[in-house]
């Protein structure tokens, strides 16, 4: 009984990081997300997908750096990606609740 709830749990937990990373993602990026309001800019067609590399790359290097300073090994624990999960699993609990509340996603 008690792997059945581990795995439950662990689903629910891993449900709440991909509505949260979904959520965000769409809320910053998307028409009329945060950075287009930040700002304060209509980028057209043209220039919105290269301009999203620059985030992307910026993922990247941060990614690398942790690797390579070891922050990224297999069975060491950081606070800082508990902080990132539970951040995301936070955010995706808002937009959960915003789905219910509304009967639509906020995205």
């Amino acid at each position: 009984m008690q792997g059945i709830l581990k795995e439950a749990w662990s689903f629910f937990c891993f449900t709440l990081v991909l509505i949260g990373l979904i959520g965000l993602t769409w809320s910053a990026f998307g028409e009329k997300g945060w950075i287009e309001q930040l700002w304060g800019v209509v980028w057209n067609a043209e220039l919105r997908h290269p301009i999203l590399a620059i985030p992307v790359l910026g993922g990247t290097l941060l990614l690398v750096w942790l690797f390579m300073r070891g922050g990224l090994q297999p069975g060491k624990t950081s606070r800082l990606a508990d902080l990132l999960v539970y951040v995301t699993m936070l955010s995706g609990a808002y937009f959960l609740f915003q789905f219910f509340r509304s009967g639509a996603w906020p995205f």
